[in-house]
């Protein structure tokens, strides 16, 4: 028997004592036979182990994610049979979901947290927010323009040419979120620099490049280096079977104006 058990000491168990299956028989802990006098008088068979524990599922079963996906602990109750309880929880100590803003587990000492109404799991440390600047007009401008291979068919001639086309990128925040927040207070900047420009969000008509002016500058006309006049088309004087040559290429009225 084990030290410090309860009743006579005896050399076994199934000489001197009941013998039967523990009426406990598979829970935690469970020295599995009864070690009560044999032919007692009760009918409860119940082994010397000082404690039982409970065994049930752990409560955190089917916890819905941030994700939409479910968490189910294997873990086993470990409150003892004796002990009335409301709610059965494993040994564990930590709550085992991931931070929603990292890989790191939350930092809340419940392991029940996730059952809890509207639980956020942080870690505790500082994150990088993931949201792009709300700031109004264009982060920054490409400076290398895309460019894609397209076939021009004019009236005169068809032929294979780069058409270049410009993209205005809207930059991730910079501001830290604090330890123990889900986001930062304020609008979402992409510079701390209380100077940053923002670029004007008007394009060229013709060839859809930004203005590279400020956003609200006070010059009246747009600026910008111009791309492929996708938007535009010919209009040569005289007869369209005479056309324009420019560049060793002939155009003529209502051809596309992209390669240009």
């Amino acid at each position: 028997m084990i030290a410090g058990h309860s009743g006579m000491h005896v050399c076994s168990v199934k000489v001197h004592l009941c013998g039967a299956p523990c009426k406990l028989l598979g829970k935690s802990g469970c020295l599995e036979e009864c070690s009560k006098v044999s032919d007692h008088e009760d009918e409860d068979h119940q082994c010397s182990a000082i404690t039982h524990a409970c065994g049930e599922p752990c409560d955190l079963s089917h916890a819905t994610l941030a994700d939409g996906l479910q968490y189910t602990c294997k873990g086993r109750c470990k409150v003892s049979v004796d002990v009335e309880h409301d709610s059965h929880q494993c040994d564990a100590q930590y709550c085992p979901i991931f931070c929603h803003l990292c890989k790191r587990l939350c930092s809340s000492h419940n392991h029940l947290h996730a059952l809890e109404a509207d639980a956020i799991h942080l870690c505790g440390q500082e994150h990088p927010c993931p949201q792009r600047c709300t700031a109004p007009g264009v982060c920054e401008i490409d400076t290398a323009p895309h460019s894609i291979e397209a076939t021009f068919e004019g009236m005169h001639e068809c032929f294979h040419y780069t058409r270049y086309s410009q993209v205005a990128k809207r930059l991730k925040c910079v501001k830290p979120i604090p330890p123990g927040q889900s986001q930062h207070e304020g609008s979402h900047d992409h510079s701390l620099d209380p100077d940053v420009v923002h670029y004007c969000q008007q394009r060229c008509a013709s060839c859809q490049y930004f203005c590279t002016l400020p956003l609200g500058h006070s010059q009246q006309e747009h600026e910008t280096r111009h791309g492929s006049m996708s938007n535009v088309r010919w209009s040569v004087d005289g007869p369209d079977e005479e056309g324009l040559e420019v560049e060793g290429r002939r155009f003529s009225t209502n051809d596309d104006g992209a390669p240009m």
